[in-house]
């Protein structure tokens, strides 16, 4: 199944009124106490809706700067706050990035559609590059271990997702050449322990440390790296696992479910599927220190898990984009997402709770 296909079979957005600021949203919502969470940031308010820069899909952040990602089909958005404006930078003919990661030493990796892999580096500069050993990949994760100098990313080998998974590791601060000489492709097992075949794109890529990562995507398939090998840890329940997060290397969550949401944990090494069933496909996870995750997926879904494990989804979306990227933090919290369904004239959302982001 191609991308595209796979947005428009699989995803729900519609257009929606114009936002600028941050409107407040959040009444009528679930509540949110009990186990849910130990954070207290007040309601939800709508930063923009519809970005027409296009979709947001991803960010991420530090003590110093907030990055969210995206873009149109053929054209890539980086947008970065640093206590004042956003400053967005456009790609064209780079197709849309679908995921981001930093460090604390200034590194900043994009990757997204077409084997583009966008880095800046200290001197505050995106260098877009293109693997041309895999010039239609389709590039939808990215992670490495803080002091690490090489990046794992994730994806599909080609545009159709079904065929086998793309895991790379890359120097952080490729060159082209590199790109092009040193793309160093992982073989992962195309079979499980019981023969079942492990083919389909990877769609994230998270580790607790340098010896304690995983990957997942199509299928349910979820693999593991021990700091010397890849192996298949497990296969889960669900279509397909989009997004991984975790506190520490004995507490990992996953989600996914295109129309049928999945949530897994896991802990004490084994994974175990939560016995809620959200209606919504769930599509982003990132969890908090104290073991509680913020959710969201399909028609803007969204919700709390707490520590415990005790799930709570609005009752009340708050859009009804897709919501995809998810990222907590000790003083603000956002979700975005876009009309994730169209391949041409996508549209975002952004929503914060928390201190207040700059005005879109």
């Amino acid at each position: 199944m191609t991308r595209a296909a796979w947005l428009c079979l699989s995803l729900f957005a519609c257009a929606c009124t114009s936002g600028s600021g941050a409107t407040p949203v959040d009444a009528g919502g679930a509540d949110a106490g009990g186990d849910t969470s130990s954070t207290d940031l007040g309601p939800w308010s709508l930063v923009a809706e519809p970005t027409p820069e296009g979709a947001l899909v991803a960010a991420w952040s530090d003590a110093q700067e907030w990055i969210l990602v995206g873009g149109r089909f053929n054209e890539g958005l980086i947008a970065t706050a640093q206590g004042g404006a956003w400053k967005k930078e456009s790609f064209p003919s780079s197709g849309i990035f679908w995921w981001v990661h930093g460090d604390a030493s200034g590194h900043r990796v994009v990757v997204g559609r077409n084997g583009r892999v966008a880095h800046r580096g200290g001197d505050g500069a995106w260098t877009l590059r293109q693997s041309k050993a895999h010039p239609k990949a389709q590039l939808q994760g990215v992670w490495w271990a803080e002091g690490s100098d090489h990046a794992w990313v994730v994806g599909g080998a080609t545009e159709n997702l079904d065929e086998a998974p793309l895991l790379a590791r890359l120097p952080l601060a490729a060159t082209q050449a590199e790109l092009d000489d040193e793309w160093q492709v992982v073989a992962l097992p195309a079979k499980s322990e019981d023969g079942a075949s492990l083919s389909g794109g990877l769609f994230k890529v998270w580790g607790a440390d340098a010896s304690h990562i995983w990957a997942a995507g199509e299928n349910g398939h979820v693999f593991f790296y021990d700091g010397t090998a890849w192996s298949h840890e497990t296969t889960l329940p669900t279509d397909v696992v989009v997004t991984v997060s975790g506190r520490s290397a004995d507490d990992v969550i996953a989600v996914g479910g295109r129309n049928q949401g999945v949530i897994a944990r896991r802990q004490a090494g084994a994974w175990k599927v939560l016995p809620d069933d959200p209606e919504a496909g769930l599509f982003g996870v990132h969890m908090r220190p104290d073991g509680s995750a913020l959710l969201v997926g399909n028609n803007g879904a969204m919700g709390d898990l707490g520590p415990t494990g005790t799930l709570v989804m609005r009752s009340e979306p708050l859009t009804e984009l897709v919501l995809h990227g998810v990222r907590t933090s000790p003083t603000r919290e956002i979700a975005c997402g876009g009309s994730l369904m169209m391949t041409t004239n996508l549209k975002g959302v952004l929503l914060v709770r928390g201190a207040p982001l700059p005005a879109w």
